[in-house]
């Protein structure tokens, strides 16, 4: 299951915005406000776009902690 509270942690570790997040990612920072902020579902390509953004595994974002 995708951890929005992971992403958040990600984000914060590397001290990245979701305009950052974006720019490396692909993923619209619309998109990526309404997964952080409004609960929104997140795809699977979408996961793995970010987790690539974020230079990390696609689990990372898929688990809780």
């Amino acid at each position: 299951m995708f951890s929005v509270k992971k992403l958040r942690l990600l984000l914060a570790k590397k001290c990245l915005t979701a305009k950052d997040l974006s720019l490396r990612s692909g993923v619209s920072a619309v998109a990526i406000g309404n997964i952080l902020n409004h609960g929104r579902k997140p795809k699977l390509a979408t996961i793995g776009r970010l987790a690539k953004g974020l230079g990390v595994d696609v689990t990372e974002l898929l688990t809780e902690g």
